[in-house]
């Protein structure tokens, strides 16, 4: 049984999208493990998803792969979005296409992994989605960067300050605000304080809306 890192997380309802029955299987009995994911569902297809958020109370979080048959990832992710904005999405996928990576943000996707992540990894990354953060992977973060810094266009600032853009690269590197604090050596409080500055400044509401508005402006 795989313990949450911190004692304090709600209890939560986690639904799987996986066309692949094996991982399917895998994911399934890695969230059934965790104490405080209190029900979990899987579908194989994001119709059958769809149709039990319209049906159903939506869960907290939504694991979801990309390359779904039928209905595609993205499409769900926005459909799914639709019906219930604050169900959290966070993808889990093979697909590390930069393209396809800032498609998933733009929908609302508020995390994006590669599913060659460790068993612990995935539980911390649904920890940290749950509390409002936005985990990427570095191998994905930088994927992203290299390809909209190519964009030569003029940035919009946004009145951000110096430590506000420090902090916002890295919540687009997906790097958890612990962390963020340890590397600036603030507290866990004052990085919180930029983060709502931020949001405040870019008129977005969510970590992911924010970190999308950044590489699709090349605010950072």
């Amino acid at each position: 049984m795989i313990e949450p890192s911190e004692k304090n997380i709600p209890p939560a309802s986690v639904w799987i999208v996986e066309d692949n029955k094996i991982y399917r299987q895998n994911i399934s009995t890695l969230v059934s493990s965790v104490p405080w994911i209190v029900e979990h569902r899987a579908f194989d297809t994001g119709e059958k998803a769809i149709e039990s958020v319209q049906d159903e109370t939506p869960p907290d979080l939504l694991l979801l792969d990309l390359g779904l048959p039928g209905i595609d990832g993205i499409t769900t992710l926005k459909k799914i979005k639709r019906v219930s904005p604050v169900t959290k999405v966070l993808i889990l996928t093979i697909q590390d296409d930069a393209d396809q990576v800032f498609q998933a943000i733009s929908a609302g996707a508020d995390g994006y992994l590669l599913k060659d992540l460790t068993p612990d990894s995935i539980i911390r990354s649904i920890e940290e989605v749950l509390r409002g953060g936005s985990p990427i992977n570095a191998f994905i973060a930088s994927k992203i960067l290299s390809a909209f810094k190519k964009n030569t266009q003029p940035t919009i600032q946004y009145g951000l300050t110096d430590r506000e853009k420090e902090i916002l690269e890295y919540l687009v590197q997906g790097v958890f605000r612990k962390k963020i604090a340890d590397k600036l050596f603030l507290s866990y409080h004052t990085v919180d304080f930029h983060i709502r500055n931020i949001y405040g400044k870019l008129q977005v509401n969510t970590q992911s809306d924010a970190v999308a508005k950044s590489i699709r402006e090349k605010i950072v």
